[in-house]
């Protein structure tokens, strides 16, 4: 690997792809950094992205870096960058790699690390997330519209989502984990035919078989008429 680079990429999901061949396309000496920690190693499609509609992430990559390729001034590298600082002086950047002891010089440095998401403590949440949980239902509402959906959070924010919600499904539960709703909010989801849970998580786990009244595999609070479960859906919440 050489030392000196014009723009220095730290990320390699879609930004920080796209980037790279716009750069590539401009002659320019790029080198991608790619920890391999990604948002999206949970999720099992991609959507919303043309072309390229309901395609797994990784393929998504694998594609995108073969494309890549063809440009001989992009380097691609699995590592993680840990650390970078600005050059007063001599302008630039000097960044260092994950194994690597003497820093690379780059005259521009672009983060495309994206964002990591902080999920809620509770119990069972980890395993199910990206399977049975999910925070954006633009990414994944649509493969369950009409069917059970529960909202999760607190707050006026909280409210907000579960009427966003409302357009993938009118069978909706907001749970609010314990925060209090205010009557003005409550008399909203009222109207709208939205039930609202506000006792506290104690854990989340996958349904067991057999439970006629859960047919949706997203998780939510049981309302189903003769459902032992404590959740109607294919994860059952347990309540404090």
């Amino acid at each position: 690997m050489q030392d000196e680079w014009d723009v220095v990429i730290v990320g390699g999901g879609p930004a920080g792809l796209s980037a790279a061949l716009l750069l590539g396309r401009a002659r320019r000496r790029v080198l991608l950094c790619d920890s391999g920690e990604h948002r999206n190693d949970r999720a099992t499609a991609m959507h919303g992205f043309l072309t390229r509609e309901g395609i797994a992430p990784a393929e998504f990559r694998r594609i995108a870096r073969a494309e890549l390729a063809a440009y001989p001034g992009i380097q691609v590298a699995p590592v993680a960058v840990t650390d970078a600082e600005a050059c007063d002086a001599e302008g630039g950047f000097a960044v260092t790699l994950a194994g690597r002891e003497a820093p690379l010089r780059t005259r521009r440095l672009l983060l495309a690390t994206g964002l990591r998401d902080e999920l809620p403590a509770i119990e069972g949440l980890d395993e199910l997330y990206g399977r049975d949980v999910w925070h954006c239902p633009y990414c994944d509402g649509y493969e369950r519209r009409d069917r059970p959906l529960a909202v999760h959070g607190a707050g006026h924010e909280a409210v907000r989502m579960a009427l966003e919600v409302r357009g993938w499904s009118h069978d909706l539960v907001l749970c609010t984990g314990g925060s209090e709703i205010p009557e003005r909010d409550r008399a909203k989801l009222r109207g709208l035919g939205i039930a609202l849970r506000n006792r506290r998580w104690w854990r989340w786990r996958r349904r067991r078989a057999g439970c006629a009244g859960c047919a949706s595999p997203m998780a939510a609070c049981c309302r189903a008429p003769g459902c032992s479960c404590p959740c109607r859906s294919g994860s059952a919440a347990s309540w404090r």
